[in-house]
């Protein structure tokens, strides 16, 4: 898919924080379900004691990273935009104006953690680079473009 010809240029911070909520929004949903239904599996297999013990369970934060990494990788590589950049009118393409390729995906995500563990420096890069792109953006070679209201 090529970059609508609707594009306004870069999409603004606050819009990208905006659609960044919206996915949280979704994605904390969808962690509930999912840490719900693996409590309910440790259980079966385990024992509840075992089950529910205090602690970090690295087989479930494996399982909630890969099904956040489907998450974006769907949508980014289906259109170019989640639930949240299509709520707020934004679309990340690639330098070439398509649709993004897994490894785009991979580098944007991958990067993004840090970036977020780290108060969201990446993000807020925007703020400061002249071309309105954040860290992961560059090294993704990756832009988010902001859209054109559709007119009914």
């Amino acid at each position: 898919m090529t970059q609508p010809l609707s594009s306004l240029g870069p999409a603004p911070l606050w819009r990208r924080l905006a659609a960044m909520v919206y996915d949280g929004l979704l994605l904390i949903a969808l962690a509930i379900v999912i840490s719900g239904i693996h409590l309910w599996i440790s259980i079966l297999l385990v024992g509840e004691a075992k089950a529910t013990a205090v602690g970090f369970k690295w087989d479930l934060a494996l399982i909630l990273l890969i099904i956040f990494f489907s998450f974006y990788a769907y949508f980014w590589r289906k259109s170019g935009q989640t639930p949240g950049m299509i709520a707020w009118r934004i679309m990340v393409t690639s330098y070439a104006g398509k649709t993004l390729n897994l490894q785009q995906c991979l580098i944007r995500f991958l990067i993004g953690i840090p970036s977020f563990i780290l108060g969201g420096i990446g993000i807020w890069w925007v703020l400061f680079d002249p071309k309105d792109q954040a860290i992961y953006d560059y090294a993704a070679k990756t832009e988010v473009v902001l859209l054109e209201k559709t007119k009914k």
